[in-house]
């Protein structure tokens, strides 16, 4: 369903290395180092998962969204099994308002979204 793909590249085990045995040193053909064969194991966007650390100063327990959608985490938590890309974390503290952040996220990686509100 999703255009953006990418591929995971395994390298397979080498082949044996063959010797050849030739009658003059003259014929003898030098020897060729083989490489690996390349098994390509397509991903898609959706496969590329990452956690995100919410952490926002002088806003105890902010709630969370992410993209506009709220969470069940605050700020100090860790969202996870988040899709790799540009996204956006908005805290909200009902005394003192609203601060939104870009994050990015990587594959694997913890990212982290900070913000910090004017302390009074």
């Amino acid at each position: 369903p999703s255009a953006a793909s990418s591929a995971v590249v395994h390298a397979a085990s080498p082949p044996s290395a063959r010797s050849s045995h030739a009658s003059s040193p003259s014929s003898a053909a030098p020897a060729r180092s083989v490489p690996p064969a390349a098994v390509v194991t397509p991903t898609t966007a959706e496969d590329c998962r990452g956690t995100i650390y919410v952490n926002c100063t002088a806003a105890t327990r902010a709630r969370v969204l992410l993209d506009g959608d709220a969470r069940q985490q605050h700020s100090g938590e860790r969202i996870t099994n988040v899709t790799c890309g540009s996204h956006t974390v908005t805290f909200l503290d009902d005394a003192k308002g609203k601060r939104a952040v870009s994050v990015s996220v990587e594959r694997g990686q913890l990212a982290s979204a900070a913000c910090g509100f004017p302390s009074d």
